[in-house]
């Protein structure tokens, strides 16, 4: 089944450094190298709405430190937003 039949969108976080990022990345992926630029992306300046099926994929170098520590942040950063509408989150799908 295609990704567009299950998810409103599929989200390409890459969290290499900007340098490895220049050098290449898959295309339409986002740039997230810092928790910073992560917290702005996913939860600052967009929010993705009740409804709307948002998959995320991580990857770094070796995806073995950055990609596996951004995918922590994320998922307890939404855990603490939805704590009071326990087991919802913004992005169940990483």
């Amino acid at each position: 089944m295609p990704a567009s039949q299950v998810f409103d969108e599929v989200l390409v976080l890459d969290c290499r450094f900007p340098f490895e990022f220049a050098g290449g990345h898959i295309k339409g992926a986002v740039n997230t190298w810092t928790p910073d630029h992560l917290l702005r992306k996913l939860f600052l300046d967009t929010h993705p709405g009740p409804h709307h099926r948002t998959a995320i994929i991580v990857h770094c170098e070796f995806s073995s430190n950055r990609g596996p520590a951004q995918l922590a942040l994320i998922r307890n950063i939404d855990r603490q937003i939805n704590l009071a509408c326990y087991p919802e989150l913004w992005y169940p799908s990483l």
